[in-house]
């Protein structure tokens, strides 16, 4: 069974909270075909179905299988189907309990069940098997039970070879009304897995108290939270769970089974809460003996029961659900109730090692993997868990193993990325120079301190003001403007002329100069303004030379037309004189 709980790509973002919340690490990642993205994926071999990636995916990445549509198909199918209703019901659900039966009836399903009925059988034969010459781990919850199997499977002799409340109650069901088909509901992502590996034959389908949250939106029969239609109260199918209706709460194994609900007690134990079920494996794992005098252990995945299950629909905190068990089966008790016998059915289960078999990289391999991400030596593995593993040696075993990437590692990440943004600063042409907001360096590239710093003088150093290079005017205008200044620097001693951008960057507090060199372009055009100058005054001083010419010239023509007109004259008097006489 495979692709329970799976990842939308789209929507996953590197984050690796995932991976940090899993208690087993049970997630791989990949990087995407163009390696901009690292994505996770749910390793199903070694997931425990805790259902905490789900919870904890900032991303709404994570997806539980939705089996509705097969439930539907069921109820449209023609043959009776029963609902096994988990007892966590009364806590999970934001509605009268008394109503929820009803509900369901609406949906289409023949019988309403309290899969507590079965919990009470499993109770007894936990009470019958506790005792022995090892404390007995109870083997109801199936996330528990994923935990031993797949990860610590040498402290499974310590598992009660019992089967859960829910495959119970699905052969009760069956064994009086066989053709009966049965669908398990409850706040567990486990039990999907738990009913296709262990009762398939018994069970044929399972649904959150989510998906028919769900179910009864889509259909009308809640809105806004409110039940919307008229609903009979008829209550459950017979026969009545009785005192077992506690089952879901810490210490209601042992309540249902009778045993002392005394926590201080030496016989008897319960833990809730993965963290602390881990620790206890682990510790029955190490211990050279069995704790004597410990008789049962009632373990718990889920922070105070079942009531604090992954699929629960917003309800109130965790001691309100338990105050809304514990009233309800008080409600229920005061009626006087008949718990009828149930038919004996096969409660054994046998558990194994399901441990996935994974390559073991030897010391070298582990060390080659470490160097990959700058880590030479012990001194250099940080251990800082932001990649999700307890230390840099467990994920580089993930690596060689397949379900991990060098890239996961942020250190190593930021130290490469910074390393890519110098390569990339110094290969600029233009000169950046970056300070703080008092105008103290941060980073000169290259091409600064080539145009500042003189030749055979030492390169300014962090922390030294800016004034060390350059005029401090235009960074400090730019902090106090909040306005980019621009420009042109000269910088006499070195001979440089520079067009100058400077801008202030709040969200860092840091001042960017960006400079260019302009000299040669600045000195070509000094030189070629000069020759236009001198252009200008040779033309103007051939002009005026030629106006002087041009001045006397018209000077001498001048007097020569004066003395012609005068002679012209003359003659043509003498001309008209003599043509009088005649």
């Amino acid at each position: 069974m495979t692709g329970i709980i799976t990842t939308s790509e789209a929507k996953c973002r590197d984050c690796y909270r995932c991976l940090r919340s899993c208690p087993v690490h049970a997630i791989g990642f990949r990087a995407d075909p163009g390696g901009s993205h690292i994505h996770a994926k749910v390793d199903d071999e070694r997931c425990i179905l805790d259902g905490r990636c789900v919870l904890a995916c900032p991303q709404r990445a994570k997806r539980v299988r939705d089996d509705r549509q097969a439930v539907r198909d069921l109820l449209a199918g023609g043959e009776p189907v029963a609902a096994s209703l988990a007892p966590s019901f009364a806590g999970a659900l934001p509605l009268d309990p008394e109503v929820v039966p009803g509900l369901l009836r609406k949906l289409g399903f023949a019988q309403v069940h309290e899969t507590a009925a079965g919990a009470g059988l499993v109770a007894a034969a936990h009470r019958e098997r506790a005792g022995g010459n090892r404390p007995l781990i109870t083997s109801s919850c199936p996330v528990v039970v994923n935990l031993m199997e797949r990860h610590h499977p040498e402290v499974l002799p310590y598992l009660a070879p019992v089967v859960s409340p829910m495959v119970a109650h699905a052969r009760m069901l069956r064994t009086v009304h066989p053709g009966l088909r049965v669908v398990f509901v409850g706040p567990c992502i486990a039990k999907k897995r738990e009913a296709a590996e262990v009762a398939p034959e018994d069970l044929a389908a399972v649904l959150t108290f989510r998906e028919l949250w769900d179910m009864w939106e889509e259909s009308g029969l809640v809105r806004d939270g409110q039940v919307a239609a008229s609903v009979d109260r008829s209550g459950f199918t017979p026969p009545a769970a009785g005192i077992a209706r506690l089952f879901p709460l810490d210490g209601g194994l042992l309540k249902t089974a009778g045993l002392s609900t005394d926590f201080l007690a030496d016989s008897v134990a319960v833990v809730t809460g993965l963290d602390r079920c881990v620790e206890l494996i682990r510790a029955l794992a190490e211990a050279p003996s069995a704790p004597p005098g410990l008789a049962l252990v009632e373990m718990l995945a889920c922070e105070g029961g079942c009531v604090g299950g992954p699929q629960v629909v917003e309800a109130g905190d965790l001691l309100d659900r338990r105050r809304r068990v514990l009233a309800y089966h008080a409600r229920r008790a005061e009626g006087g109730e008949e718990c009828l016998t149930p038919p004996a059915i096969e409660l054994e289960q046998s558990h194994g090692d399901r441990r996935p078999v994974r390559p073991v990289p030897g010391e070298a391999t582990i060390r080659a993997i470490l160097a990959r991400i700058g880590k030479m030596t012990p001194a250099d593995e940080l251990n800082c868990g932001a990649c999700g593993f307890d230390s840099c040696r467990s994920k580089a075993v993930a690596v060689h193993q397949g379900y991990a990437e060098l890239e996961m590692c942020i250190p190593y990440m930021r130290a490469k990325a910074e390393s890519v943004a110098n390569v990339v600063l110094d290969a600029m042409p233009s000169g950046v120079v970056v300070t703080d907001a008092e105008l103290r360096i941060i980073e000169v590239n290259l091409a600064a301190r080539r145009m500042f710093s003189p030749a055979g003088a030492d390169p300014p150093a962090s922390g030294e003001h800016v004034s060390r290079l350059t005029d401090p005017r235009p960074f400090r205008e730019a902090v106090t403007s909040r306005q980019t200044v621009s420009g042109r620097v000269s910088q006499p001693p070195q001979d440089l002329i520079a067009q100058q951008t400077i801008f202030y960057v709040p969200e860092h507090e840091i001042v960017v100069g960006i400079f260019t060199d302009v000299t040669a372009g600045e000195r070509q055009r000094e030189k070629a303004a000069a020759m236009r100058s001198a252009t200008v005054a040779r033309a103007q001083d051939v002009m005026n030379k030629q106006m002087k010419v041009a001045q006397e010239i018209a000077g001498l023509l001048g007097e020569t037309t004066a003395e012609t007109k005068v002679l012209l004259t003359k003659l043509v008097r003498v001309i008209e004189e003599g043509s009088a006489t005649e």
